[in-house]
């Protein structure tokens, strides 16, 4: 294993790390921020096995969460690997590169003598879920003592349904694209979530011989589809069915839909329907939004719909919803209903 070389990007995504870890080219050092845990998890799993000696595992392998002391890091650090190829050091949430615990000099000292350790024995990784893009001079440091940073996001819709269809071929089910889509949707992207769910179908299939999975099986087995109802809701509301927009609300409260989580979905909706309205094609708007394709179509249709003042007004409105909600100005349900009847029924533009 040899450190990576200073004339290569200090800047990975998750499929450069995962080639360069699998090539033997392990590096000494790894700053790993993104939203998909789940490859996360993956790449270092990927790591353990490159460097990691099964029977010295609990010697040479080591975790440690939040709070941490950064003198005993050090000392993990210096640490001789007993029988593995490196140490293997995995740190969780190091605050490191933001200003919220600590002193930023004795986190600048700590990330200067990481140039002087001997890399060659191990291989530290912080898992951050927080990154602060003013500390440069932290940042500057990381990259001086040969540091990578690895930004792992969450997947395209199209890798993810190439995704679930070897799975699912895998063990002789038959995927509909519009269920893949549902699935994707329903899970957020999330690919931990997405196999969770696509665990339990494939079992419901093996007890069932069921050899397809469609979206009445989708609806009967899986989590409900908020994305979906969402829209339905938004839909309801451009037509001014007032009341075919509060049966939706009343059905997803009815489903224990947390009251605040309906209201960060709704508002985030209005955004990207504002978004929408700006956006040349589907394509520009997925990328900008990092939402699948066709949930971006769906978005340009709706946004037909709407004027601007109407969806700048709905943001607003959502606004001051959970502003309300969370000092304690109205209850939640009340909020909820009061915003979709507002919305439903032009009477934003009152606000």
């Amino acid at each position: 294993m040899t450190r990576g070389s200073s004339k290569k990007t200090a800047q990975l995504d998750y499929r450069a790390w995962r080639k360069q870890i699998e090539a033997g080219e392990t590096a000494s050092l790894y700053l790993i921020s993104g939203e998909e845990t789940y490859l996360i998890d993956h790449g270092l799993k990927l790591l353990s096995q490159q460097l990691i000696n099964p029977a010295t595992a609990t010697l040479d392998q080591v975790t440690l969460r939040e709070n941490i002391d950064y003198n005993r890091l050090l000392d993990e650090i210096e640490t001789v690997p007993f029988m593995s190829e490196r140490r293997l050091i995995l740190v969780y949430n190091s605050d490191l590169f933001n200003n919220q615990k600590g002193a930023t000099a004795d986190k600048q000292a700590f990330l200067s003598a990481l140039a002087g350790c001997e890399q060659a024995n191990f291989c530290l990784c912080l898992i951050e879920s927080k990154l602060d893009r003013r500390q440069k001079k932290s940042f500057q440091l990381w990259q001086a003592a040969g540091g990578f940073e690895v930004q792992v996001d969450k997947e395209t819709s199209n890798s993810l349904m190439a995704w679930l269809n070897q799975y699912f071929s895998g063990k002789g089910l038959k995927l509909q694209q519009n269920a893949a889509q549902s699935l994707i949707l329903r899970c957020d992207s999330y690919m931990g979530q997405i196999l969770a769910e696509a665990d339990k179908l494939a079992n419901f299939c093996a007890y069932a011989g069921q050899d397809h999975i469609d979206m009445e099986l989708l609806d009967l087995c899986c989590r409900e589809d908020l994305q979906g109802n969402i829209f339905q809701l938004t839909d309801a509301v451009s037509a001014k069915n007032i009341g075919l927009a509060l049966t939706i609300l009343d059905k997803l409260l009815k489903q224990n839909e947390p009251c605040i989580l309906i209201l960060f979905m709704l508002s985030r909706h209005f955004r990207q329907l504002l978004a929408a309205k700006d956006a040349h094609n589907a394509s520009d708007l997925a990328s900008g939004l990092r939402v699948p394709p066709f949930v971006a179509k769906r978005l340009l249709n709706q946004a037909r719909n709407f004027s601007y003042r109407d969806l700048i007004d709905l943001c607003r409105s959502s606004y001051q919803a959970d502003k309300a909600i969370k000092t304690g100005a109205i209850e939640e349900r009340l909020a909820l209903e009061l915003l979709v009847w507002e919305a439903g029924t032009g009477g934003v533009h009152k606000a």
